[in-house]
C-alpha cells in the first residue's frame, strides 16, 4: 500500500468526484464514490457489470490532521455493492469512515488489483492532477505495510 500527503486547501470530496469523472465512463471500469464531510472511499474496479465486480482499487482520501491538506491512501478491496446495504459489515465499513485511520486495516496490497485493468500508477497520475487542479501539491509519500502481512 501507499500512502501520499498533499498540502493546501484542498475538498476531499472534489478530489473523489475527480477521481469518478476520469475512471467511471471508461470502457470495462467502473468507479464509485463513497463518505461524507472529510473522509471518502473512490472504488476502481474491472468490468462493466457492477455485479461481477469483487476487488477494486480503493483510494481512501481524508482531511490532513491539521484540517487542511489530504492523506491519500490506496489498497485493495471488496467492491461494495447496494446488496451489501443490509448487512452489518457494510454499515460497520461505513461507521469506519468516521475513523479514516481504522480503515487502513480493510485494505491489503494492490498485488492482485483489478487484473491489470487500471494499474496504481495510472490512479497516483489522476490524483496528482485533481490536487493540481485545486492548487496543492505533493508533500511526502511513503509505502505502507499492511499488519496482516509478513
Amino acid at each position: 500500500m501507499q500512502q501520499k500527503i498533499y498540502q493546501g486547501e484542498l475538498s476531499p470530496e472534489a478530489l473523489a468526484d475527480y477521481l469518478v469523472t476520469y475512471f467511471d465512463p471508461q470502457h470495462d471500469i467502473q468507479a464509485q464514490k463513497l463518505g461524507k464531510d472529510a473522509t471518502f472511499i473512490v472504488q476502481i474496479g474491472a468490468g462493466d457489470v457492477i455485479e461481477k465486480i469483487h476487488n477494486a482499487v480503493s483510494v481512501t482520501i481524508t482531511k490532513g490532521e491539521t484540517g487542511s491538506g489530504l492523506v491519500v491512501t490506496m489498497g485493495e478491496q471488496r467492491w461494495f455493492t447496494s446488496k451489501m446495504a443490509s448487512s452489518a459489515a457494510f454499515w460497520g465499513i461505513i461507521a469506519l469512515l468516521i475513523t479514516p485511520w481504522a480503515l487502513f486495516m480493510l485494505l491489503w496490497p494492490l498485488r492482485d488489483a483489478i487484473a491489470g485493468s487500471v494499474m496504481p500508477d495510472e490512479i497516483w497520475n489522476q490524483i496528482d492532477l485533481g490536487v493540481a487542479s485545486q492548487g496543492g501539491s505533493l508533500t511526502a509519500t511513503q509505502s505502507l505495510k499492511h499488519p496482516h502481512e509478513s
